[in-house]
């Protein structure tokens, strides 16, 4: 899979250090970060010219500490995402990037210190998120606690792991007992809070914090998962499969459910592997169903135009759902790893994982208990 991944990279290279996000698309800064965790996490981050992708990285980054793409204007979003959370993002995954190869930024995060001043500002911003679409402020969480975590651990600020603190403590004191996520939604879908958890849970595990009420977390994603393995829907979703992975690991490794977490990673590692074995450009962002009712549903999609999307609703991202590009591969590939690495299994690659709290991490909580989550015990068939 190294040979694969490497050969697949090269192929999306743009010959100034960027990758494209997937064969007949652009190059992107996303994108390019996305090759280069990608590199990382196989065990390979000098297969290719590094130096080159890292300048591309760095110079887009602009003299407050924020990174933004050269090809981006907000004209080109669609949906709900905002200029800030885009730009925010580029920060975000510019920042793993970098940090993945050992290099620091260009310039510091002078846009951070609005936030450094006190816990007041912490606890205003938090209250001002969209809390009836948490899958989507929960990113927004995601970006500044580990812009902060960052800054405390890379770069000594004291103050930066007080204000991580505060948003931890803040989350614990709005937390839904009953779910044990957060946020609202308007048709009461606790499949959004779900994903949104899991944008959070890494920081719990990462500053040894417990999750609350894990046995209802654990009870709410396993009740989410599609009778084919996979989350959403029949053909799943590179992130929606991620988060339900990531919360059971993180999440159900504090509880007595460890056996029904074991069967849902067993069925969706099923599919990930039928996927992977026809080869990695096979990860697309919905893994087809090899059956008359999936043909039917991928049919269905198209005639209703829902066969494509963008990523963060920007138009320069735009990929066919059920054809491969970076950001699936990547993500997809972090997932089977979480599973193998998780539950004790032989890994299918080197894997090194993120030692700071960013897609990657694996920290304590992604860990095998005991052989509780060992193969062999549950009995699955997987139908892929």
């Amino acid at each position: 899979m190294q040979t694969e991944i490497v050969q697949l990279l090269q192929s999306l290279q743009d010959g100034k250090g960027g990758f494209r996000f997937h064969a007949r698309g652009q190059s992107t800064l996303l994108s390019t970060c996305f090759g280069a965790q990608l590199l990382q996490l196989a065990g390979v981050p000098d297969a290719l010219d590094r130096d080159d992708t890292i300048r591309v990285i760095q110079g887009c980054q602009q003299a407050d500490g924020l990174f933004r793409d050269p090809l981006f204007t907000p004209a080109d979003l669609t949906g709900s995402h905002s200029e800030e959370y885009i730009e925010w993002q580029f920060a975000y995954f510019s920042l793993v990037a970098l940090d993945g190869f050992g290099v620091s930024p260009s310039h510091d995060l002078g846009f951070l210190e609005p936030f450094l001043a006190s816990n007041d500002a912490i606890i205003d911003w938090m209250a001002a998120r969209r809390w009836q679409d948490f899958w989507y402020c929960s990113n927004e969480i995601m970006f500044l606690l580990y812009f902060l975590t960052y800054q405390h651990m890379r770069g000594g600020i004291a103050a930066a792991g007080e204000r991580a603190m505060c948003i931890l403590e803040w989350l614990d004191t709005h937390q839904d007992e009953e779910t044990g996520f957060w946020g609202t939604s308007p048709d009461d879908n606790p499949a959004n809070g779900m994903y949104g958890a899991a944008h959070v849970f890494l920081f719990y595990d990462f500053y040894g914090r417990p999750i609350q009420y894990a046995d209802a977390v654990t009870r709410q994603t396993l009740a989410l998962q599609h009778a084919a393995g996979l989350f959403g829907n029949l053909h799943g979703g590179a992130c929606e499969d991620y988060d339900a992975v990531d919360v059971l690991l993180r999440a159900g490794s504090q509880t007595t459910e460890m056996r029904a977490v074991a069967t849902a990673l067993d069925r969706i590692g099923c599919r990930l592997r039928a996927a992977r074995d026809r080869g990695i450009r096979g990860y697309s962002y919905a893994l087809p169903h090899r059956s008359f009712k999936g043909l039917v549903s991928r049919c269905l999609l198209k005639m209703r135009g829902q066969d494509t999307y963008r990523y963060s609703g920007w138009s320069a991202m735009a990929s066919h759902t059920f054809r491969a590009d970076l950001w699936s591969i990547y993500f997809r590939t972090l997932t089977l790893a979480f599973i193998e690495h998780g539950c004790g299994l032989t890994p299918s690659l080197p894997y090194v994982f993120y030692d700071l709290p960013g897609w990657g991490y694996a920290g304590t909580g992604i860990r095998n208990r005991a052989g509780d989550l060992s193969p062999g015990k549950t009995g699955v068939t997987c139908h892929a």
